[in-house]
């Protein structure tokens, strides 16, 4: 049987990669906020200054700029969390997550004021993001929902209830994650808010293969914010996914028409040519955005070569994306990588990383993984495992193709 890989071919494709991009955003958000705060009870002294230089070099990108200052901040006066806080966001964007753990644990404490109270709930959040950026959707949820239990900070409670849905989606409950967006859509936002909400429930619809209810949703956040370039790709991709071949053309060339008025946005241009099947000029906008410093085009780079035949090179590529960007191992990520190493027969390779991305995985890109698996069990003699998951696989996912393939296990699962 062949493999399943994320290529433009297929749809509903379910990855977490741009919700990288919204954790740094995020983080900078709820920081301006832990910064207006610290402004209002009166800033002075050597360790404030380091603290304030943090804050800002995080909001130019500058994060490890950032790590000094915060530290030194602390070595001054290990007194104040915000310190810890905004030391542990910055560990957080250089993908040290573990580094941001020991951080925010320093801060948490029983005492029961509003201050503490606070400075626990940003604490929890901080908690939550790195699980959630390393894949581990239960363990961020538990700290998200401890977080969203604390009242003070309400005016943060919209941006982790967004995450909560998100947690829920990856971990297979649809309707939770639909009964959060749901009611985050009812209470309203900014333009660029909603159309995140918006963005996240036309993906739970498109899990649940509610493709109407999905389009629409990924059309109003397209509406609310004309550079939504996941909701392009996802209307893109349930076009493609409903047969509607030449609507999911036009959704291409009104996103390729979006990305090229903007020079920021090459990276995302680059994308759109790569679905479009126009690999020349994704790859010279894929050059242009790593000058830029977008590591994700190293992904994408992985992905032209693997699509050329060329599993060595993309492998090679794929390896330097997730030294460039440790939080860049998604499901996506891992059937990529899966799917070279199978073509190669180096299929012990294959199966670890199949079993590390499903996990992460909901939806199609989890199916995905899940038949990978299959063939990847075959090739090794795994036949009685190679059964079992097929048959748990074909109850969700009627596949003609599987089905005969399935008797034929069966008979090697015997001998």
């Amino acid at each position: 049987m062949k493999i399943k890989n994320t290529d433009n071919k297929n749809a509903n494709n379910t990855n977490n990669r741009s919700f990288i991009t919204k954790i740094k955003k995020n983080i900078v958000i709820i920081l301006s906020i832990l910064a207006f705060s610290a402004c209002l009870a009166g800033c002075s002294g050597e360790a404030d200054s380091k603290y304030e230089a943090g804050l800002e070099q995080i909001e130019k990108g500058d994060y490890a700029g950032a790590c000094k200052n915060f530290e030194e901040s602390i070595n001054i006066n290990s007194e104040k969390a915000e310190y810890y806080i905004g030391y542990g966001a910055a560990l957080i964007c250089m993908g040290d997550y573990e580094g941001a753990r020991e951080q925010y644990q320093k801060v948490v404490t029983d005492t029961d004021n509003r201050i503490v109270r606070e400075n626990n709930k940003r604490a929890y959040r901080g908690i939550a993001l790195t699980y959630y950026n390393e894949g581990n959707y239960e363990q961020a949820k538990g700290y998200f929902e401890l977080a969203l239990k604390t009242k003070e900070l309400e005016n943060i409670d919209k941006d982790i209830m967004a995450y909560l849905a998100d947690c829920e989606l990856y971990l297979n409950n649809i309707d939770k994650s639909l009964s959060y967006l749901n009611k985050l859509i009812e209470e309203g936002g900014s333009g660029a808010a909603m159309s995140g909400y918006y963005l996240g429930r036309a993906k739970a619809h498109s899990i649940l293969g509610n493709h109407s209810e999905a389009i629409a949703d990924y059309q109003n956040a397209i509406k609310e914010k004309s550079g939504s370039y996941d909701a392009y790709m996802g209307l893109y991709f349930e076009l493609k996914g409903t047969l509607d071949e030449s609507g999911a053309a036009k959704v291409l060339e009104e996103a390729e028409a979006v990305a090229e008025k903007d020079d920021e946005d090459v990276f995302y241009y680059a994308v759109f040519k790569y679905f479009e099947g126009d690999y020349d000029k994704a790859a010279e906008s894929f050059d242009k955005a790593l000058e830029q410093g977008n590591d994700d085009a190293i992904f994408y780079k992985g992905r032209i070569s693997q699509d050329n035949g060329d599993y060595e090179g993309a492998i090679a590529l794929y390896s330097e994306y997730l030294i460039k960007k440790p939080g860049g191992k998604t499901a996506e990520y891992c059937n990529q990588l899966a799917g070279c190493l199978i073509e190669l027969e180096r299929y012990d390779e294959a199966l670890d990383w199949l079993d590390q991305g499903i996990p992460m995985a909901a939806g199609e890109i989890k199916n995905k993984l899940v038949f990978n698996k299959i063939i990847v069990n075959e090739h090794l003699g795994k036949y009685e495992e190679a059964k079992n998951i097929a048959a748990e696989y074909l109850k969700e996912n009627p596949d003609d193709t599987l089905q005969r393939e399935y008797e034929f296990i069966k008979t090697r699962a015997r001998n």
